[in-house]
């Protein structure tokens, strides 16, 4: 499990933004990684989880990518349960806030996967005020 913040390089729109979960979707499936994001006032905020190979895959594409800069990481660790299981890229659908809010209840995840999807729920509800 790994999440991250950064600021975006250049200003993105619903479409680019859209295109990019979608790029996501299609690749985490291919390295069998799960996860979500979301990008609020120019800066992203992003949980991945999944093997490790997969998930070292994923941030090797991050950090590769001219999308970002000064990302900064919220927190890595091994986990016993994926708390995005099924979902490729959970990306701004209908409820992601009680989405988020269910997954962060539930009893499988360690503590800091709990404050990691708490963090990334907390920028879902301040875009849903946007």
């Amino acid at each position: 499990c790994f999440a991250y913040l950064s600021p975006a390089t250049r200003p993105e729109t619903e479409s680019s933004l859209t295109e990019l979960a979608q790029q996501c979707r299609t690749f985490n499936a291919g390295v069998d990684v799960t996860g979500v994001l979301t990008c609020i006032d120019g800066r992203f905020a992003q949980l991945i989880e999944g093997p490790r190979d997969g998930v070292d895959h994923v941030i090797a594409r991050i950090n590769a990518s001219k999308r970002h800069r000064d990302i900064t990481a919220l927190g890595e660790m091994g986990i016993a349960a994926r708390a995005f299981g099924g979902q490729p890229m959970l990306w701004r659908p209908e409820g992601i806030a009680e989405e988020l809010e269910r997954i962060r209840h539930d009893p499988r995840l360690s503590k800091l996967q709990v404050d990691l999807v708490a963090r990334i729920l907390l920028f879902a509800r301040w875009e849903a005020r946007s």
